[in-house]
């Protein structure tokens, strides 16, 4: 079973970046939480492929509230680390 996550601009529609783990999505997005607040969460869609098909994990205001109801697996409640989400230009 291949898995991976992408997060995907529901304004623009473009793809903002492919994860390997919801683990390490959901480090990513708790990163732009802490530096930026919810605002461009607010903008974004997780997607999940599994066998090459998609499957809306959250989007938008459900992303945050997703992103505020998930723990990470060591526990913390806001974990550090992740891909950088902001794109240049």
């Amino acid at each position: 079973m291949n898995v991976f996550f992408q997060l995907w601009d529901t304004t623009t529609g473009n793809l903002v970046t492919e994860f390997d783990s919801e683990e390490e999505a959901i480090r990513a997005l708790r990163e732009v939480r802490a530096e930026d607040g919810n605002e461009p969460i607010l903008e974004y869609a997780l997607v999940r492929f599994q066998d090459g098909r998609p499957i809306l994990v959250a989007k938008e205001s459900d992303l945050v509230f997703y992103l505020a109801r998930a723990v990470d697996p060591a526990g913390d409640s806001v974990a550090a680390g992740g891909r950088s989400l902001r794109q240049s230009g």
